[in-house]
C-alpha cells in the first residue's frame, strides 16, 4: 500500500488543469486508489481551506493575471469536483493536524530558514520561502513516514522550495538534526527513527517514472518537463 499526502499547490493545479501534466499525473495516483485499491490519498485538512481560497482568488482577484483567472462557470465545476473528491474521503481523505506534526516541525523551521533562497519561475528569490502551513505539510509527511515506512510515502506538491527543503533535511545526518531541535529537551526522548522524510515528487518538474506504480498498473509516460 503506497501513501500520498497532497500540498494545496497540487491540488489547485489539478482541478484547474493548469498545467495539464498535473492532471495526468493526479489521475494516475487516483486510479491506484480507486481501481487498484492500493493506495491511500491525504490531503491536510488546513489545505482544503487553502484550495477553496486559493480557487476564489482565481475567480474573484482582479490582480490575477488574465489567463490565470477563473470565469463562473469553471469557477463552479472546481468547486464542485474538489467537493466530490472530498466528500466521506471519497478520493482525498482529510488528514488533522497533531501534537506530533507540530514537533515534526522543529526539525524543519532551522532548514527552512537557513537554506538559500533561491529564484522562482515568475518572481524573485526574496519571495522563495515556506509558510507555516508549507512547513506543517512536510511534517506532516514526516510522520505518515514514520508510520508507514518512508519508501511507501511521497508527499506530492507544486512548490519547488518544498522539496528543495525536504531533500536537505533527507539528506543531513540525524545528529545534526537533533542538535537543532530547542524544543523538545522536556517532553521526554522520542523514537530515534522519528522523524523520517518521505520522498517528495514536484509536480512541475519530476518525471512520474519517480512515483511508485502498483500491480497491473500501466506506467505513465509524459514528456520530460
Amino acid at each position: 500500500m503506497f501513501v500520498y499526502i497532497f500540498d494545496a499547490s497540487g491540488l489547485v493545479s489539478y482541478l484547474t488543469n493548469r498545467p495539464s501534466r498535473t492532471r495526468q499525473i493526479l489521475d494516475y495516483l487516483i486510479e491506484q486508489r480507486k481501481v487498484h485499491h492500493q493506495a491511500t490519498l491525504f490531503v491536510p485538512n488546513f489545505c482544503v481551506a487553502e484550495v477553496f481560497n486559493a480557487l476564489a482568488k482565481f475567480r474573484f482577484d482582479l490582480t490575477v493575471e488574465a489567463e490565470k483567472r477563473l470565469n463562473e462557470a469553471q469557477y463552479r465545476d472546481c468547486l464542485k469536483r474538489f467537493r466530490k473528491l472530498i466528500h466521506w474521503g471519497e478520493v482525498f481523505y482529510p488528514y488533522d493536524l497533531n501534537r506530533y506534526h507540530i514537533l515534526a516541525a522543529d526539525d524543519i523551521i532551522p532548514a527552512e530558514q537557513q537554506l538559500p533562497r533561491r529564484p522562482k519561475r515568475n518572481s524573485p528569490a526574496i519571495y522563495d520561502r515556506l509558510s507555516t502551513l508549507d512547513i506543517l505539510v512536510i511534517a506532516m509527511g514526516m510522520e505518515l513516514a514514520y508510520l508507514f515506512e518512508e519508501e511507501n510515502v511521497t508527499l506530492i506538491t507544486g512548490d519547488e522550495r518544498m522539496k528543495f527543503v525536504a531533500d536537505d533535511l533527507k539528506n543531513t545526518r540525524r545528529e545534526q538534526r537533533a542538535s537543532s531541535r530547542v524544543t523538545r529537551e522536556d517532553l521526554g526522548s522520542p523514537d530515534p527513527r522519528r522523524w523520517p522524510l518521505p520522498r517528495v515528487f514536484d509536480l512541475h518538474t519530476d518525471y512520474p517514472s519517480e512515483l511508485p506504480c502498483v500491480d497491473k498498473q500501466r506506467p505513465l509516460r509524459l514528456p520530460q518537463a
